[in-house]
């Protein structure tokens, strides 16, 4: 909330914005891995099946194919053959994300 209100009345600063964003980020997706791995492990050694950590290899494929798209987004390249730049292999990258969980 405090971050929302410095943007919103105080000082728009896109460095900081990233800054914070970037963080964010991060955090959650290392959360959300420790917990996938966390339930993997936990299925697997107990020799359940068909349970959570059947799913839990879908949160590793998410968190590493979104780092690969935020790379994409942030280190911005010249468009090839006038068509294909960064921003538009981000959207092509949300796409595949969606398939996942289909």
């Amino acid at each position: 909330v405090k971050h929302i209100y410095y943007m919103q009345f105080v000082c728009f600063d896109y460095g900081y914005n990233s800054v914070v964003v970037g963080c964010h980020f991060v955090v959650v997706s290392v959360t959300w891995c420790v917990y996938a791995v966390y339930v993997w492990r936990k299925e697997r050694n107990s020799g359940m099946s068909r349970g959570r950590g059947e799913q839990a290899w879908k949160v590793l494929v998410v968190f590493t194919w979104t780092c690969v798209g935020v790379t994409m987004e942030v280190w911005d390249f010249v468009p090839l053959w006038f068509v294909v730049d960064a921003h538009s292999l981000w959207h092509w990258n949300t796409v595949v994300l969606n398939v996942v969980f289909m």
